[in-house]
């Protein structure tokens, strides 16, 4: 069904907004398409391991970042650029 789809989705982007509020070294930079974006997991099945990684960029007014995109977690592994050391261990292949 959409509607859960939509909800279990939204509960877990509201999850892990209050975490990157706690702790921003949860998100992991990645290069696309020549500008910056940061890649933040989504635990949808378990508090454990993340399912699926969203991937966010700026809009065009640089205030707000928006999800443009899922990833799996070994497409986020590639595409990551550790420029600082994330605390998170959710990245480790």
């Amino acid at each position: 069904n959409a509607k859960i789809a939509k909800h279990t989705l939204n509960s877990a982007v509201d999850s892990i907004l209050g975490k990157l509020e706690r702790n921003y070294k949860i998100a992991v930079p990645s290069w696309h398409k020549s500008k910056l974006t940061l890649m933040v997991p989504l635990y949808i099945t378990s508090d454990i391991a993340p399912d699926v990684v969203l991937a966010l960029d700026k809009d065009k007014d640089g205030k707000v970042y928006r999800g443009r995109t899922i990833l799996t977690l070994d497409m986020a592994y590639v595409n990551a650029r550790l420029i600082i050391r994330p605390d998170s261990q959710w990245l480790n292949p």
